[in-house]
C-alpha cells in the first residue's frame, strides 16, 4: 500500500512540482559529489516539503472547521490541552536524548560496548512493543512522580524506538 501511494501519487506530484520550480527560478547547477557519491537534488526536498506544508494547512483548516461549533469560553481549556500535549512530547524527546545520544556513542566507539547490543537484538526485536508497554508503565507506576512520569514513557519509548532503527 505505501508503496502503491508513493509511486502513483507522491512521485507524480513531486515531479509536477519538480517542473514547476524549474520552469519558474531556472535550473540550478548540481550539487556537489557527498560521500555516498549521489548527487542532492534540492528541487526534489523542496517539493516534498511543499507537499507536507499542503498537508499541514490542509489539517489546520479541518481543525477549524472542527473547533468551529466550540464555545469560546473553551478555547483556553484547548490551548491548555495543547501545551500539555507539547510539554509531554518535549520531555519524552528529552528522555530519550538523554540516554540514546551516550548509549549509541558508546556502542559506536568501543568495540566491546557494542558487541552486547548486536548479540541481544534478535531476541529483544522478537518482543513485540505492545507487550514491552505495559510492563513499562507498571514499573514507572511504582516510581516517584507514577502517572505523571508514566504518561511520558510511552512517547520516551517511541521515541527512542525510532531513533533506534
Amino acid at each position: 500500500m505505501g508503496k502503491q501511494f508513493t509511486g502513483r501519487v507522491l512521485h507524480p506530484l513531486n515531479e509536477r512540482l519538480d517542473g514547476g520550480f524549474v520552469r519558474r527560478f531556472g535550473s540550478r547547477p548540481p550539487a556537489p559529489l557527498e560521500a555516498g557519491g549521489l548527487r542532492a537534488s534540492c528541487y526534489h526536498h523542496s517539493s516534498d516539503c511543499v507537499v507536507i506544508g499542503l498537508i499541514i494547512l490542509y489539517g489546520g483548516y479541518q481543525g477549524g472547521l472542527a473547533g468551529d461549533d466550540l464555545p469560546a469560553a473553551m478555547w483556553p481549556l484547548v490551548g491548555l490541552g495543547v501545551l500539555a500535549t507539547l510539554t509531554r512530547v518535549l520531555v519524552a524527546l528529552a528522555i530519550t536524548l538523554l540516554w540514546t545520544i551516550p548509549a549509541g556513542v558508546a556502542i559506536g566507539t568501543n568495540a566491546a560496548a557494542g558487541a552486547f547490543p548486536s548479540a541481544s537484538r534478535p531476541v529483544v526485536a522478537a518482543i513485540p512493543a505492545t507487550a514491552i508497554f505495559p510492563v513499562l508503565l507498571l514499573v514507572l507506576l511504582q516510581a516517584p512522580g507514577g502517572l505523571n512520569l508514566a504518561a511520558c514513557a510511552p512517547d520516551a519509548v517511541g521515541h527512542a524506538v525510532v531513533s533506534s532503527v
